[in-house]
């Protein structure tokens, strides 16, 4: 659609754009919401920064194995084809897995309660998520399948004009609804509950949409694409999750003493 903004002669990539400003809103909010939590603000961006630098390795990471197959990157590596790696593409899933890896080590180097900081930032990342997905549609990445009914995007295959399903624009929306449930609805939740239902909430959404999305390069294994596999298993661990909280929760309660 508009893979790259002419600046001063130079081509921009607008999905490197859209990658940028997701970043920069998802870590205003953060630091927002840091008031509201009396967290450090300084920490909190120590942690960010962790996040953010490992999410992008992880999302590198998962999008060679999935596109290229895991051999065949090795074998091209082998011969000093690099190509897999600085080429473009990132996966989602595995900027999520490793991201939240890289900020429970940073916070726990620093002393800072997980909990608490994971109640601050979980909000924060289908925010930013939507505009990476905004970038997809940018870039002209991601498309759905064949659609000829409302919305439907015209784009050029090969040189023939056809109308696929808006998936980036409708995962883009999703996620603002996923953002709100979050810090309208569950706001008083601990923070490992947001994790859970953020988890259990896209893992539902994303497992949904890749049967529209038509991204057959990804892979698939019995049917089921790569990241359906990887929202079957975060679904599970979310729920069980949510289950042994809500659990624990009632015991508490329970066991409480009166006044």
């Amino acid at each position: 659609m508009l893979p790259y903004i002419n600046f001063l002669g130079r081509d921009i990539p607008t999905y490197g754009i859209c990658m940028a400003v997701g970043l920069l809103v998802s870590g205003f909010a953060a630091c927002f919401r840091a008031k509201r939590f009396k967290a450090d603000i300084n920490m909190l961006i120590v942690v960010m920064a962790s996040a953010v630098g490992f999410g992008l390795l992880g999302a590198k990471l998962l999008y060679i194995p999935a596109t290229y197959g895991l051999r065949n990157a090795l074998d091209e590596m082998s011969r000093g084809d690099f190509s897999s790696l600085t080429g473009g593409g990132l996966v989602f899933y595995g900027g999520l897995i490793f991201g939240t890896i890289g900020g429970i080590v940073a916070a726990r180097l620093s002393g800072e309660n997980i909990e608490r900081t994971a109640a601050i930032l979980i909000p924060c990342v289908p925010l930013g998520h939507v505009f990476g997905r905004i970038g997809c549609y940018l870039a002209g990445c991601c498309y759905g399948r064949p659609y000829s009914g409302t919305f439907g995007l015209k784009t050029v295959q090969d040189g023939v004009i056809c109308t696929l399903f808006p998936i980036q624009l409708l995962e883009s929306m999703l996620n603002i609804i996923i953002f709100l449930i979050l810090i309208l609805f569950l706001r008083k939740f601990s923070g490992y509950a947001i994790l859970s239902s953020y988890l259990f909430m896209y893992s539902i959404v994303r497992f949904t949409l890749e049967f529209f999305r038509g991204d057959e390069l990804r892979g698939s294994v019995l049917f089921l694409s790569t990241s359906q596999w990887i929202s079957l298993a975060l679904l599970a661990v979310s729920t069980i999750s949510l289950v042994v909280l809500a659990v624990k929760r009632k015991i508490m309660v329970a066991y409480r003493p009166r006044r």
